[in-house]
């Protein structure tokens, strides 16, 4: 469950999926600072394995904590939270698949679309570095060579119907 009131963001694990194992690979994926859409400051607290947490530093703090944005920077970007979870993974994680996942470096990773559309792919290793980039015009499929990527964790952005969509994968 997300928690937030007017001086504290609380996420855990399951509300976004994202947050990595270890504080070195949270550390890289998420800033110190965050702002929210009134201009508040938020500085990060915990980070990691299950649980990432923003206290207020300045402004008038979170008006309702059902309903606001934050900007996590530029490897994530700004996510929208209603009701107290991200509004982009509640509208995309149905018509997104990622599989298999772990991956072996022999295998391809599939992400598979409800529908034929336009989407761009990112992914970046644990530093935040992006490793590969594309779009893709018209597909439901993508099939995606991973043998040249190290082995770890990485983090998957997938850009689809204007909605952007985060996923963990493992190369083995």
């Amino acid at each position: 469950m997300v928690s937030a009131d007017i001086y504290n963001i609380v996420f855990n694990d399951g509300d976004i999926n994202l947050i990595p194992d270890t504080y070195s690979e949270c550390n890289s994926l998420f800033p110190m600072i965050i702002t929210i859409d009134n201009g508040s400051v938020y500085g990060r607290g915990s980070c990691g394995p299950t649980q990432l947490s923003y206290s207020k530093i300045s402004g008038p703090g979170i008006v309702d904590p059902g309903d606001f944005t934050l900007d996590f920077g530029p490897v994530i970007g700004t996510c929208t939270y209603v009701q107290g979870t991200l509004s982009t993974k509640d509208y995309l994680v149905d018509d997104v698949k990622v599989f298999p996942n772990p991956v072996l470096k022999s295998e391809k990773l599939t992400i598979q679309l409800k529908k034929s559309e336009h989407a761009s792919l990112a992914i970046f290793d644990i530093t935040g570095k992006v490793v590969f980039n594309n779009t893709y015009k018209n597909t439901s499929k993508i099939e995606l060579d991973v043998s040249t990527f190290n082995q770890g964790l990485y983090l998957l952005k997938i850009n689809y119907e204007n909605q952007a969509l985060f996923k963990k994968v493992m190369v083995d």
